[in-house]
């Protein structure tokens, strides 16, 4: 590759809504290898009461993948660093969008002859209604967390984290990246398109489409928030794409499959029992109740509080890297926070995680719940956290809630741990004498036990004397 300088960030005004936004703007050989080239721009996220229509842009909701697996992008002509996941994205999305025709985007992109007409204008989309800037050239811009935000500026960070509710709920499409195809996820997207046709119960489709839905991708914490506030879901894994409605009409028919039909196997239900608690469908489930919920809460507002401890409970388990973002990848879930009476919860990454969990504690201050319900949610969040409930910060929020946990369990003291730390190793120890005196009193039996005299060999050399 040719020498290029590494790529510096021009600083964001703070002060106002500004975001940056990524161009791809070609992919070009060199040296055998691909070299994915990309602009940035710079635009101001308009009032949603001046502009309420969508705004002019994509936003990509994917998997940042191993942080070692890296490659280069050339970024407004210097070398930028991305991780390899992120890489294949940009060049199935530059592939898909060189595409304007039915006919040149069935070439860009995998799918079957059967898909009616008008879910191409969806999937064209991904080109995508071209923006003309000032020179009447065209162009497609794309919201992607690791580029458009420089990760080292704890300040940016912090500022573009507050704007990712209005990026998402406000862009045109949100493109959920998979990862490259597989020859199983080929096999499951033949699978979601084929629903019309019917006849589609066949056990490779099954497993392959348990596989799509049990990808890394959908165990990401910050997805809750890209998918639950999308407006239009467009669903990319290599060069097969497909719509997010049909992913949810695919797992409703095999509901009803299920449902209708009383006969099934062990094995059937086995793998419909898998498919219902695979993460995938999770998902896709909660996306379709939080929609329904926005009707409700619009009319009849509950307590932010009480949202953030729901969400909380029910998202523990997704993974992201830093744990702050356990709870700052939830709070644009919950747009009453930022007209809350209380003080408000803003993502701060200079926070350290038991600050954090003191101000989530003044939450449960009006969480109407039963004090077993309160305490087991401080338990979920310190497990969640990871935080030592030991920490004298933890201890002191703990004591001065412990009003509201009246009645419920009592917290473990340092002197409970260590007493059951204690106990389990002592059953260890004695479990290893144990085995030790065992293996002991083994060895000596056998050494105890008399030796064999070779009575053949004594009987023949006898008789040969005699």
């Amino acid at each position: 590759m040719s020498d290029f300088a590494q790529f510096q960030y021009s600083p964001l005004d703070l002060k106002e809504r500004c975001i940056r936004l990524v161009e791809i703007v070609a992919i070009t050989h060199e040296d055998g290898e691909d070299v994915i080239e990309c602009k940035t721009h710079k635009y101001k996220v308009p009032m949603f009461i001046d502009r309420p229509r969508s705004l002019d842009f994509d936003a990509l909701s994917y998997q940042w993948g191993d942080e070692k697996a890296v490659k280069q992008i050339l970024l407004d002509g210097d070398w930028f660093t991305v991780r390899e996941n992120l890489w294949h994205a940009l060049k199935a999305l530059k592939e898909v969008q060189t595409s304007g025709t039915q006919e040149a985007c069935t070439v860009a992109v995998r799918l079957p002859t059967s898909v009616p007409s008008r879910l191409y204008t969806n999937i064209i989309s991904l080109q995508w209604k071209q923006v003309r800037d000032d020179r009447s050239k065209f162009k497609r811009l794309i919201w992607i967390d690791a580029i458009c935000i420089d990760q080292e500026n704890v300040a940016e960070r912090n500022h573009q984290v507050g704007l990712m509710n209005e990026i998402f709920s406000r862009c045109s499409t949100v493109i959920v990246w998979l990862g490259p195809s597989t020859s199983n996820s080929i096999v499951a997207v033949n699978h979601i398109w084929g629903l019309g046709a019917g006849g589609f119960e066949h056990q490779n489709d099954h497993d392959a489409l348990l596989d799509l839905l049990n990808r890394p991708y959908w165990k990401r914490m910050w997805i809750i928030q890209e998918i639950f506030l999308a407006p239009d879901i467009i669903v990319l894994s290599g060069q097969d794409i497909f719509l997010w409605e049909e992913l949810r009409e695919t797992l409703r028919r095999h509901r009803l499959a299920k449902t209708s039909q009383d006969h099934c196997g062990c094995l059937e239900r086995q793998w419909h029992e898998h498919l219902r608690q695979s993460p995938g469908c999770r998902i896709v489930d909660a996306r379709e109740h939080y929609t329904e919920n926005m009707r409700v809460r619009s009319r009849t507002p509950l307590f932010a509080g009480d949202q953030l401890v729901s969400l909380l409970m029910d998202w523990a388990d997704q993974e992201c890297s830093d744990k702050l973002d356990k709870v700052y990848a939830l709070l644009g879930l919950i747009p009453q926070l930022s007209s809350s009476p209380r003080p408000c919860l803003r993502a701060d990454y200079k926070k350290k995680k038991e600050d954090l969990f003191r101000e989530l504690m003044v939450l449960l201050l009006d969480f109407g719940a039963t004090p077993n319900e309160r305490r087991a949610f401080c338990a979920r969040l310190l497990k969640s956290l990871e935080i030592c409930p030991f920490h004298p910060t933890v201890r002191e929020a703990l004591a001065w809630l412990a009003p509201l946990f009246a009645g419920a369990a009592p917290f473990p003291s340092r002197d409970d741990v260590a007493v059951e730390h204690a106990r389990k190793c002592f059953e260890c120890r004695d479990q290893m004498r144990l085995m030790e005196r065992n293996g002991q009193q083994h060895r000596a039996a056998i050494t105890a036990r008399p030796a064999r005299r070779p009575v053949m060999m004594y009987r023949l050399t006898a008789g040969g004397a005699g």
